[in-house]
């Protein structure tokens, strides 16, 4: 989810670099709060198609850069996916992966299948997740009223590095 939770490049040339405010806000947007997890918390396809949906529609918004093609779509909603089967949507692994850029200490992978990650399974939750978007409609409204720099660092200068 690293390109997904990232700053759009106008804001952040590193791509590299972890986004706590947009990573923040993929927690609240779930109704979690990322400095309060337990151990129940996770996150659903439903939530990242939620917030893949809302990035997409700031980014559009708010940055003259923004191009979305079928591969961009692609790229993200299987990232996602990936990260959604590596830890089971679990919260808290994936804030320590998405912030510390590490595996949690003691994690094992949440997917037993006999058969690992799957090409159909990686494209089925990346199809599910992709509709889920499509689902969530035309949200320009709701960024608008929120407003540019809401977990997105819009109107900030240009950060070359947050570590």
């Amino acid at each position: 989810m690293g390109l997904v939770l990232g700053a759009d490049i106008k804001w952040q040339h590193d791509q590299g670099v972890p986004d706590y405010e947009i990573i923040q806000g993929l927690y609240e947007s779930a109704g979690f709060d990322i400095n309060n997890l337990k151990p129940t918390d996770a996150f659903t396809l439903e939530d990242l198609s939620n917030y893949l949906a809302y990035r997409r529609a700031h980014s559009k918004a708010f940055n003259g850069q923004y191009i979305m093609n079928k591969n961009g779509k692609t790229f993200g909603c299987i990232n996602s996916a990936m990260a959604y089967i590596a830890f089971g949507g679990n919260a808290a692994d994936l804030k320590t992966w998405l912030l510390e850029e590490r595996i949690p200490d003691g994690w094992e992978p949440k997917n037993r299948s006999l058969y690992g990650v799957t090409i159909k399974k990686l494209n089925g939750l990346a199809s599910q997740i992709e509709k889920g978007i499509s689902r969530a409609g035309n949200l320009e409204a709701k960024v608008l009223k929120d407003g540019a720099g809401k977990h997105m660092h819009q109107g900030k200068e240009l950060q070359a590095d947050r570590h």
